[in-house]
């Protein structure tokens, strides 16, 4: 029977659903893993040698994070000298701290537990850090991931960059781990020749889907709870965005709905329920606290695929559309640069639309933008009202 007295009939290992696990199998990443292994070769020859910088790059739900955790939990590993760490990781989730002092911060509080979070400048940091590296018996692998939500990250990213010239560090091994668009200071040439290796991660197709699903269902589910063909089915689910995360979670969803019903097998039925429970739903609330500029751009995305039944619109026919509707409500309308950055940086990562690069049929190379999560006539409406309540 099911949970009522805490045994799950279906999960036996609730732990291997979390996000923040990292299996020791990584199905279709292996050459991934590979590649990061020759670049570090000095290193695992030498412990002392300069650490290079590797860039991992892809969309959402690719495995960018759990590949950089693997390798470097690996990596520490095989390194290990005796009972001595040679090298100690340093995650930082950028998204979760959101500016350069404190990711510094959080890569010191490995070498000083007691560090003051406040009253400390990143310049008096850095230099803190610059001491911690040069004197610790421990070598810091650093790894900043989801950087594209750290704001003024540039100085940062230069600096880790070039820590060692005019001082005894040795430069780290560093990984930095973004989204599939690069910000502008990683493209700049004193930035760029640092990166020793760029490590795109496309996102995975029905089959790998499936070989994960199965990997991660022998892990987390009691044997004969789950059959092939429901894996197939949350796999068909997921392929659209080709989305590790997305199709695992969708499987624990599954499950919960099966014991929900005490059962001790997941049917298509349940992982449909749960697909239909997790999809999302336009929310006035969460949509209303999207910034003037975010809201204006977001009608005008809706009304240009409304207009267009299309499928997927150039940012030049979204910012006309933005454009006119700033006319409409009086507001001065931001320049290219920043409709851009607010494309890329704040309703594409917040899942609001998608972004693609153009291919065929278009002249040149522009960025593509569709809404496939919401329905955009509804989305139009509401934006609408929200901003002549707030504006009308």
């Amino acid at each position: 029977m099911s949970s009522g007295l805490g045994q799950s009939s279906i999960i036996k290992s609730a732990n291997t659903f979390s996000p923040s696990y990292v299996p020791n199998s990584l199905p279709h990443r292996e050459k991934a893993l590979s590649d990061l292994k020759h670049v570090f070769g000095a290193l695992y020859d030498d412990h002392y040698s300069p650490g290079p910088i590797v860039l991992i790059q892809g969309r959402w739900g690719v495995g960018k994070t759990a590949v950089s955790l693997r390798f470097s939990g690996d990596f520490v590993s095989e390194t290990r000298e005796g009972e001595k760490n040679t090298f100690g990781v340093h995650y930082v989730n950028c998204r979760k701290c959101r500016s350069p002092v404190i990711v510094i911060h959080e890569i010191l509080s490995r070498f000083y537990p007691g560090l003051p979070q406040r009253g400390v400048s990143f310049q008096e940091l850095f230099l803190a850090l610059e001491k911690a590296l040069s004197s610790s018996e421990e070598r810091a692998f650093i790894v900043l991931d989801e950087l594209n939500y750290l704001k003024d990250c540039g100085d940062l990213v230069y600096n880790l960059f070039r820590i060692h010239e005019g001082s005894e560090v040795i430069p780290p091994p560093i990984i930095l781990i973004i989204r599939d668009w690069l910000p502008q200071y990683l493209v700049e040439s004193n930035v760029r020749g640092f990166i020793s290796l760029r490590l795109p991660l496309e996102p995975y197709n029905k089959h790998q889907l499936f070989d994960i699903l199965k990997s991660r269902a022998e892990l987390a589910l009691n044997d004969d709870s789950c059959d092939e063909k429901v894996l197939e089915l949350i796999a068909e689910l997921a392929t659209k965005e080709g989305n590790a995360r997305y199709a695992i979670r969708l499987l624990h969803q599954a499950a919960f709905v099966a014991e929900g019903h005490d059962r001790e097998e997941i049917l298509p039925e349940d992982v449909r329920t749960a697909e239909a429970q997790g999809r999302p739903s336009l929310n006035k609330e969460s949509i209303g606290l999207l910034p003037l500029h975010e809201r204006l751009l977001l009608l005008g995305i809706s009304r240009a695929l409304n207009k267009s039944n299309s499928v997927w619109i150039p940012i030049g026919t979204a910012e006309r559309e933005y454009q006119l509707a700033c006319e409409e409500y009086g507001i001065a309308p931001n320049k290219h640069t920043a409709v851009w950055r607010k494309v890329n940086e704040s309703l594409a990562q917040d899942g609001l639309i998608e972004t693609r690069k153009s291919g065929k049929g278009f002249r040149g190379q522009t960025t593509l933008i569709s809404i496939t999560s919401l329905p955009t006539q509804a989305l139009e409406r509401m934006l609408g009202d929200l901003l002549n309540d707030s504006l009308g």
